[in-house]
């Protein structure tokens, strides 16, 4: 409302503005042609004064003939003898008159009669439209520049406005979280303590909805809320966090009985890579919710291997799902954009791939996404190898 308001406001003063300049320059036209025109008929009329005066009427049209171009009618009306002279014909309606009275003595004490001098203003309108126009672009061009402005300011308030809830929300889904969890640590804690694989799984599940609990509370303290900030990097085991979450998941996915997660657990050195443990627990358990819901008919195959080479660790998740267009596979963590999940309940917005390849990227790392429609994706990251 406010914008619209504004943009109303804008658009009155620019008009105001045009309708002003407009009569300020047909006005300023007039009044200069005026001007001009009467300066030359009082030239014109004394010129021909001497010739008035003696009743040479015929010596007088010819001295008005070298003027009658600057005038489409002149008539002049003696009135002693109640005579008149004309030259040319008495234009349109819209002609201007000029008076000029012609005295027998330099005091001006006796009149003899008087010139009617008239012209078109045509000339002056057409000029007077003429500048007009170009001011009006000039003006038209600054009205443009200023409701962009508006408009972009218009859209960082709704933008900052959007940002605000978004975090007020956050912050409330965050509180709302951690009542049902601590309830939960406390369960999990109350547990005895042994090496139930289940119960190991739980609390690392556990632990991860905390940590994002408390990476959401921490990010929505920031300035920017929405911006690529990461938790503490560390030199971790990379084998072991990947083994952790593939546990979650083919518990995530139990009752998904035709949908098959396979590890290859080839031998593969044990190594260190510098990596935030939570942020890619958020990014891996992505990749792998990503192929679960390529599979339109929850029929399919996931399988994860490991590798490396002098100088990466890789982790790859290869599906054989729907697969993704080559015209969108270029932009997937590249934009904010997802496809084939319109029909998930889980459908997301792209944004945890997309910040998932930023996180990679940022500590040297790649993200390599390879498909073909109706065959599947598969999905590389690798992960620079820490030093020792």
């Amino acid at each position: 409302m406010i914008f619209e308001v504004e943009l109303k406001k804008l658009t009155q003063k620019t008009v105001l503005i045009m309708v002003l300049l407009l009569f300020i320059c047909s006005a300023s036209s007039l009044i200069v042609e005026y001007n001009i025109k009467k300066t030359a008929a009082i030239t014109a009329a004394l010129s021909i004064r001497e010739d008035i005066l003696i009743g040479n009427y015929q010596k007088a049209r010819s001295g008005f003939a070298a003027i009658h171009s600057e005038f489409s009618f002149i008539k002049y009306y003696d009135s002693e003898l109640e005579k008149s002279f004309k030259i040319g014909e008495k234009g349109s309606v819209f002609s201007i008159s000029l008076y000029i009275p012609l005295y027998v003595d330099d005091a001006k004490s006796q009149k003899h009669g008087y010139f009617l001098f008239y012209y078109s203003p045509l000339g002056s309108v057409l000029l007077s439209l003429s500048i007009w126009f170009f001011t009006v672009l000039i003006v038209f061009k600054l009205f443009s520049m200023n409701k962009i402005k508006l408009t972009n300011a218009y859209i960082r308030k709704i933008e900052m406005d959007k940002k605000e809830n978004l975090v007020l929300i956050t912050k409330q889904v965050a509180h709302d979280i951690r009542s049902p969890l601590s309830v939960l640590n406390l369960i999990i804690k109350s547990m005895p303590n042994n090496t139930d694989e289940k119960i190991e799984i739980l609390r690392s599940a556990s632990e991860r909805i905390n940590n994002i609990v408390e990476d959401i509370l921490d990010k929505s303290k920031s300035v920017d809320f929405m911006s690529d900030t990461y938790s503490l990097v560390s030199k971790s085991p990379i084998k072991d966090i990947v083994n952790r979450i593939i546990k979650e998941k083919k518990i995530e996915y139990k009752n998904f009985e035709k949908i098959v997660i396979e590890f290859d657990d080839v031998e593969v050195p044990s190594v260190f890579v510098n990596i935030s443990e939570k942020d890619f627990n958020r990014f891996f358990s992505n990749v792998i919710n990503n192929a679960v819901e390529s599979f339109v008919t929850q029929i399919g195959r996931i399988l994860i291997r490991f590798s490396c080479n002098s100088k990466y660790f890789i982790v790859s998740v290869e599906d054989n799902g729907a697969g993704i267009p080559q015209e969108v596979l270029h932009k997937i963590g590249k934009q904010k954009i997802s496809f084939g999940k319109s029909n998930s309940k889980a459908s997301g917005n792209g944004l945890g791939l997309f910040h998932g390849v930023r996180l990679i990227e940022s500590l040297g790392g790649q993200v390599i996404i390879t498909s073909k429609v109706g065959l599947g994706t598969k999905v590389e990251i690798l992960l620079p190898i820490a030093e020792k």
